[in-house]
């Protein structure tokens, strides 16, 4: 009986702290700054073109971000939630709040997608923009 309340113990510690390091890992490898490689909407796949070249997102460990979109700078605060894969952005500078879906994260990609209220979906890819030296 007192071995399988210790499993039981065990198996808890390793869900907690295999959780925390995972949102940990998520938040570390969001802190970068990145650009839009490609994106789909409504599943038709488009590449940035004239005046969005240089699209994407800075995310800061202070958990504060700037958003570079068509020419124009929009900041805010972030927040991540690894159990429902949601990042929020509140956007200070127009007083919006968004959440995007986060369907793939890794050191050196960042997949999300977002749903305007008119039903248009889009589905962003990202990458680290390479600064040169």
């Amino acid at each position: 009986m007192n071995s399988k309340l210790i499993y039981i113990y065990l198996a808890m510690f390793v869900t907690i702290a295999v959780t925390g390091q995972t949102k940990q890992q998520a938040e570390k490898w969001l802190v970068n700054n990145w650009k839009v490689q490609y994106l789909f909407e409504n599943g038709k796949k488009e590449v940035p073109g004239k005046g969005h070249e240089n699209d994407g997102i800075i995310f800061q460990k202070n958990f504060a971000f700037t958003m570079l979109q068509e020419g124009q700078q929009l900041n805010g605060k972030w927040k991540y939630d690894e159990a429902k894969k949601q990042l929020e952005l509140n956007i200070a500078s127009v007083g919006i709040k968004t959440k995007l879906k986060v369907l793939k994260l890794t050191a050196v990609e960042f997949v999300y997608e977002t749903k305007y209220d008119d039903g248009t979906v889009f589905k962003y890819h990202m990458a680290p923009k390479i600064k040169a030296k």
